[in-house]
């Protein structure tokens, strides 16, 4: 059962997987996104048999703030008794897309340059939250967040392939390259904690951005290598990921 059915003063787009609640005036952002998140789950289900598909809940900046205590902007998974929803802003506000300047500019002095623009970065990331959210329907969820958010990059950037949207794959690629660049390092990789916007944001940027390459060389791994990463334990696991890609073997545990 969708955890935000109650809201009476949300509206439905019926009939359609995901099922999709949104805010008033909200109808074509939330079409357009459940077209987006709806792709990427059947691919899924193609190779990993069926999944309860999450609900989709498009909120106003108003409705996010009486339903949510995490900050608006970020999209983000929120799972209760009801079931498992992923959550996606109507818009992004300023004051967040303004913290990615800095971001910008060093990764741009680093040669690294930003594939879109960083309102369709964080559109993208709505595909991010399906994958968390699909791999609580396929059990395939581990307990440490950081190997968690490994696996949801995998599991998003397999499912971009598979629903034929290379172009925004290559995407977060680049994206990654520009976190990496962009942000200094601060800790490590395996400090990563939910929810994201509660996180100091470089610390954010730059763990994400380290974590969605161990994320990608998994997903070069195919759609077998999901399930036999949360075999085991964290450290066992990083490691088969770390000898999969060399490179990150600077920072495995």
């Amino acid at each position: 059962m969708d955890p935000f059915a109650r809201r009476t003063f949300l509206q439905t787009l019926p009939g359609r997987v995901p099922e999709t609640r949104f805010s008033a005036g909200q109808r074509l952002r939330a079409a357009q996104l459940q077209a987006f998140v709806g792709a990427l789950h059947r691919a899924a289900e193609r190779h990993l048999g069926a999944l309860e598909p999450p609900a989709l809940v498009v909120l106003a900046a108003s409705d996010w703030r009486a339903l949510l205590s995490a900050p608006y902007g970020w999209p983000l998974t929120r799972r209760t008794a009801g079931g498992v929803s992923v959550v996606a802003p109507a818009d992004y506000p300023n004051r967040l897309l303004r913290r990615w300047d800095a971001v910008l500019l060093r990764a741009a002095s680093a040669g690294r340059q930003a594939p879109t623009g960083v309102r369709a970065l964080m559109d993208a990331l709505v595909g991010l939250e399906w994958a968390h959210a699909a791999l609580y329907a396929a059990d395939l969820r581990s307990r440490a967040p950081w190997l968690n958010e490994v696996l949801a990059v995998a599991l998003w950037c397999l499912a971009l392939e598979a629903a034929g949207q290379g172009e925004q794959r290559r995407a977060v690629t680049a994206w990654g390259e520009v976190q990496r660049a962009g942000a200094p390092p601060v800790g490590q990789p395996t400090a990563f904690v939910y929810p994201r916007g509660r996180a100091p944001f470089d610390a954010l940027v730059w763990q994400q951005g380290q974590l969605a390459e161990v994320g990608e060389a998994l997903a070069a791994r195919g759609w077998g290598a999901l399930r036999g990463e949360v075999s085991g334990s964290a450290r066992e696991a990083v490691a088969r990921a770390a000898a999969a890609e060399p490179a990150l073997r600077g920072w495995a545990p």
